[in-house]
């Protein structure tokens, strides 16, 4: 029996994302995952399914471990970082920010 929680992956809006842990190998009857650190929590929906849905709610790394069980009770584990970073938005060439950030814009009356 073989734990596979699947590659590190980054992204860069907000999303719902599922995990996927359905290359581990054997005859797995349970399924386990959960958040190890990070500085924000997060909530995992279907924690102990192959394909947990998760979202991420803040900019930030975030490790999850999977562990998966055998009908005689062998465990096998392995880990799988996720990371969000915002896209940068450029409004011209003397303001930036990033998605999701509020801006005072005035308007420029050219003639």
């Amino acid at each position: 029996m073989e734990a596979e929680a699947g590659g590190n992956r980054h992204f860069s809006f907000l999303q719902n994302i599922t995990l996927d842990s359905q290359e581990s190998a054997g005859p797995i009857t349970s399924y386990q995952w959960e958040l190890v650190a990070g500085r924000y929590s997060t909530t995992l929906t279907n924690a102990d399914t192959a394909q947990p849905e998760i979202y991420l709610p803040q900019d930030g790394t975030y490790p999850f471990k999977l562990t998966v069980a055998d009908a005689d009770g062998n465990t096998d584990i392995d880990y799988v970082t996720l990371a969000r970073e915002a896209l940068p938005l450029h409004l011209d060439r003397d303001q930036s920010g990033y998605i999701n950030d509020t801006f005072a814009l005035s308007p420029i009356i050219s003639r």
